[in-house]
């Protein structure tokens, strides 16, 4: 895709800012890439630099439109004053792509092995992060924050992306459930074997993450429409037994059962009980029990049938492209990857 190709670092033929012929790296570009701020800052002030920023940087394949230097600066993990300088030369509206790429800035990425020319590219801190996001949010249209974004071979929204990247603070999801409460609920697909989730499907192993959400959407319109905000310093209520019950209920409901797991301490300890909670342990008992059964299977028929499970799973690959998302579900528990594109 477009976003995955700058992202790795590769750029396409084409020239200065649109034409034909070669690709000629600009020199803003240039910066970018080996992360010379200094150089930059001062790029900036001149004429050419306000051009570059102006048109655009290089144009990828497949598209007409050169790519914003301001995704470029945020994809190089670029200083809050260097974006903010970028924006305001050419105050482009910050779509979904920027918001997804200050996300993943959290998080340590190296360029392809072609690029050798090009530095590991480095990572934002929390404290950096946080500001680049305040810049972007504050910015952001609410459809962009609601909107998800085929990003990496995710369609997730940017408040399921900073729940589900480990790198990205609490904080940043704290900023995202103020500025757009009705994100919490929004159904996102992490890949074609797991649609119809929602952000606390991805928290698992997070719990600040986790019981922010957990807090729901009317707790932070409300808050907002009374001036609280997410730099409001009182703390935020304790998440109570029977909202741990309900959250335990619909997970089980969605067979997340790595999410029932992670729950049902918090609601053991808050003292929920009730009979539901106590079918929902069971339901958990019995489902840890038969996926230990199903891998015992497993290894038995690869021990003695090797060669034959070799040729089912070739050909199991050669048709799951076409097998239905739900077939593939009743397969297995909804077991969400670590997040980190």
């Amino acid at each position: 895709t477009q976003i995955s190709n700058i992202i790795m670092g590769q750029q396409a033929s084409s020239s200065g800012h649109g034409g034909k012929g070669a690709h000629r790296t600009s020199t803003l570009e240039q910066y970018l890439h080996s992360r010379q701020w200094d150089e930059i800052r001062s790029y900036l002030r001149s004429a050419e630099g306000k051009e570059e920023v102006k048109h655009g940087l290089f144009v990828p394949r497949k598209t007409k439109d050169p790519i914003p230097a301001l995704f470029v600066a945020l994809m190089q993990r670029a200083p809050l004053d260097i974006c903010e300088t970028i924006h305001k030369l050419n105050p482009v509206e910050i779509e979904g792509m920027h918001l997804h790429a200050a996300i993943d800035g959290a998080s340590e990425r190296r360029v392809e092995p072609r690029r050798s020319d090009s530095p590991i590219k480095n990572t934002y801190d929390a404290n950096e992060q946080l500001s680049i996001m305040e810049f972007l949010v504050l910015r952001a249209k609410h459809d962009w924050l609601v909107a998800t974004c085929p990003f990496a071979g995710t369609n997730l929204t940017p408040l399921a992306h900073a729940v589900w990247n480990r790198d990205v603070s609490s904080d940043i999801v704290k900023l995202f459930c103020f500025a757009c409460p009705d994100a919490i609920d929004l159904p996102c697909q992490l890949s074609k074997d797991h649609v119809d989730m929602v952000p606390i499907d991805l928290s698992i192993g997070q719990q600040s993450k986790r019981d922010l959400l957990l807090l729901g959407w009317v707790f932070y319109r409300d808050a907002s429409e009374r001036g609280i905000d997410k730099r409001d310093k009182t703390p935020l209520p304790t998440i109570s037994a029977e909202v741990y019950a309900s959250a335990c209920s619909n997970a089980a409901k969605r067979k997340n059962w790595d999410l029932v797991r992670d729950l049902l301490p918090s609601a053991n300890k808050m003292g929920a009980v009730n009979e539901e909670l106590e079918s929902i342990q069971k339901g958990l008992k019995a489902h840890d029990e038969k996926m230990m059964k199903d891998d015992m299977k497993e290894q038995w028929r690869r021990k003695y049938f090797g060669p034959v499970m070799v040729e089912l799973d070739i050909i199991k690959d050669m048709f799951s492209p076409v097998l239905p998302a739900s077939v593939k579900s009743k397969k297995k528990n909804m077991h969400v990857p670590l997040g980190n594109f």
